[in-house]
């Protein structure tokens, strides 16, 4: 169904700008029982007036802390962090979708937390928020507001029908444009009288407006130049609507008032065999066909042009209602046809909900895939499917890991990301930028964690050789220019019947694994229909990071797929060890969350990423493979090996064949061993 963009009002004057007020004057007096309870009523907080009448101070407290929490943050950290906070903690999203035209609502509230992020300085209170927010109002009142900015919008695919002006459209491009109303002449709602002065060509307003003043004549003189005016700005407004299409132009003209001095008349019938008549054209008014001649004058147009120009006659009778047969009886209209549900946008987190986690947040752009929004608060157990044994290997014998101790779960992970996206790796003073990050991140997160134990974690995890697929480097050993942290994407998936199934990708990836591959019972279990999901519409999500491997004799570079996890991998009950990490029985922890799935999924889109930057692109060479990082295992330098293999890293490199088949499978384009 298309969306319409309606410019009629602006955001400001909206039900979801009433929340917004209510939300900012309690942060800005959160201690103020009045204030908490006005926001308690609003969709931040969603108390019914039953609730508010049976509540007391009691009751009230945990609202009035949290909004001193929201009221911290914007200070600390700005609007972005505010919105962050009160969408995560609030439940605002569900809160607000499982309303009456929900989606209206909750993209007017996305809309207002972006101009006041536009528009607040980088350091702002909860007054001085209030104080914009009420400014932005105020604004919208006396027209000082930026109309297009402000105007209630639908987010909308590319493929949808966008309505708007032509001063909106301005500077824009679509692929086929519909203009069906400069056949007549724009009348400015205005009381004044607007003209270019033929003495400066300023632009002039006659202030004595239906005044004759001084003379009749001389506002007539006015009213005339006014009228010119308006002929160019018809003329401006019909080449800004014919020059926005790529392929296609519809364009309608009919006979009405004032249609013999529109900027479209002039360029349709102001003509003689040649082309445009000069004295014609300028001209006050044009000489109009008969309807019925219309269509044979604007053959020469059609000529002219080389057959870019097509004319299509209409009706030529005025249309009239026919009353004979009276109103009709009102039935209840059907849907009489499928509605194709299919199409979503889909991340490896989208993916796999239910399995391990919830379903994520649709307002968050990566569906749950950035940061630790795939890891499940697990208190143990290598991989939900029972342990690996590993012959020769006496899991007692060996040492405690630096983040043993430390509880897992999403909020950890997040936290983990963060810091190890933010430090530099190869600084100098690597560990006291370590620290430094932690602090500011467990302050910000407001988690209570060990800040020395993780920094010493960390320290270890960033000094572990990587094994062979990244040359037995170090995290530290890539500096920023080698490195692309949360690396976002979002590719577009074939529709409807075209669209590959989590099957068919099984199915593609059990043909490209040897029967002995260790990801090889996964990959059939996939194959047989998992998850049972159609993947139509597009696919999100942000790699932890993307590392590129130079080849020191000076052959080309490679870029390998780089995701953190600080799963706890140990028994339940168990004291995480080394040994939970060794690289035999990664595979199965792996498999036990499907990660492989992401992993290909992140190699499909890199794929992507690079065909369209490097002008030499070859899969089989700049395809550099994949690296799970499992952090509690990597212990440092020292850390244990198997085979050449360090403890904690899970590497991969697929086929590269497995990668272009994976991507043209996603596009729609069917392999031919998909199904086998």
């Amino acid at each position: 169904i298309p969306a319409v963009i309606n410019r009629g009002e602006t955001v400001m004057t909206s039900p979801a700008a009433q929340q917004w007020r209510r939300l900012l004057g309690a942060l800005a007096q959160p201690a103020d029982p009045s204030w908490a309870r006005t926001a308690a009523l609003s969709w931040f907080v969603g108390w019914s007036a039953d609730e508010l009448v049976a509540s007391d101070d009691r009751a009230l407290a945990p609202v009035q802390e949290r909004l001193g929490r929201w009221s911290h943050a914007l200070v600390s950290d700005g609007v972005a962090e505010l919105r962050r906070m009160v969408w995560t903690e609030s439940g605002v999203s569900a809160r607000v979708l499982a309303m009456t035209d929900g989606d209206r609502s909750m993209t007017d509230l996305e809309h207002i937390a972006e101009l006041l992020a536009r528009d607040a300085p980088r350091h702002i209170g909860p007054v001085g928020l209030l104080a914009l927010f009420d400014q932005l109002t105020l604004d919208t009142d006396i027209a000082e507001l930026d109309v297009e900015v402000a105007a209630r919008r639908v987010e909308s695919d590319d493929d949808a029908v966008q309505i708007m002006t032509v001063h909106a459209a301005k500077g824009l491009e679509f692929g086929i444009v519909c203009i069906p109303t400069l056949w007549r002449l724009s009348q400015v709602r205005t009381t004044a009288t607007i003209f270019r002065d033929p003495g400066d060509d300023a632009r002039t307003i006659d202030v004595a407006n239906k005044c004759k003043w001084p003379t009749g004549s001389a506002a007539a003189a006015r009213h005339d130049l006014a009228k010119v005016e308006s002929v160019g700005q018809s003329l401006r407004l019909l080449y800004v609507a014919l020059s926005r299409a790529r392929h296609s132009v519809f364009i309608w003209w009919s006979r009405t008032t004032s249609a013999d001095r529109t900027g479209l008349a002039r360029i349709l019938f102001a003509r003689d065999p040649d082309g445009i008549d000069p004295v014609a054209f300028v001209a006050p008014r044009v000489a109009l066909p008969a309807d019925e001649d219309a269509a044979d004058v604007l053959s020469a147009v059609v000529e002219q042009s080389d057959q870019a120009v097509d004319v299509e006659p209409g009706p030529t009778r005025p249309w009239a209602r026919d009353h004979s047969a009276g109103p009709g009886e009102l039935v209840e209209a059907r849907l009489d046809r499928a509605l194709d549900r299919t199409r979503r946008r889909w991340s490896f987190t989208a993916l796999t909900a239910g399995a391990y986690h919830a379903s994520p947040d649709p307002l968050d752009a990566s569906l749950g895939d950035a940061g630790a929004g795939d890891e499940r608060a697990d208190a143990g157990g290598a991989d939900g499917r029972g342990a690996v044994p590993v012959a020769g290997f006496n899991g007692d014998e060996d040492g405690a890991l630096v983040l043993g101790s430390i509880a897992g779960g999403t909020a950890f992970g997040t936290l983990v990301h963060e810091v190890l996206e933010h430090v530099d790796f190869a600084a100098a003073a690597l560990d006291a930028e370590l620290e430094d990050a932690i602090a500011d991140a467990t302050v910000r997160r407001g988690l209570d964690v060990d800040q020395g134990v993780l920094a010493a974690g960390l320290s270890a995890c960033l000094d572990t050789p990587l094994g062979p697929l990244l040359d037995h480097r170090p995290l530290k050993d890539f500096r920023r220019t080698d490195r692309l942290d949360e690396l976002e994407f979002e590719l577009h998936l074939a529709p409807g019947r075209t669209a590959a199934t989590d099957a068919d990708v099984g199915a593609l990836v059990r043909a490209h694994l040897d029967d002995d591959h260790p990801l090889r019972d996964w990959a059939e279990e996939l194959a047989a229909g998992r998850f049972g999901h159609s993947l139509a519409g597009h696919l999100v999500g942000s790699i932890d990071a993307v590392l590129r491997v130079t080849d020191p004799n000076g052959g080309p570079d490679r870029f390998v797929v780089v995701d953190y996890k600080t799963n706890r991998l140990s028994p339940p009950g168990a004291e995480p060890r080394a040994a939970d990490y060794h690289p035999e029985r990664l595979p199965a922890a792996m498999a036990g969350h499907d990660y492989p799935l992401q992993a290909l999924l992140y190699s499909a889109a890199l794929h992507r990423y690079l065909r369209w930057r490097l002008t030499d692109y070859d899969p089989a060479i700049h395809l550099g493979g994949i690296a799970y990082l499992f952090v509690r295992g990597m212990t440092g330098r020292g850390v244990p090996h198997a085979d050449g293999h360090p403890h904690g890293v899970f590497a991969w490199r697929p086929a590269p064949e497995l990668i272009t088949e994976l991507s043209d499978l996603l596009d729609g384009k069917p392999t031919s061993r998909s199904s086998s």
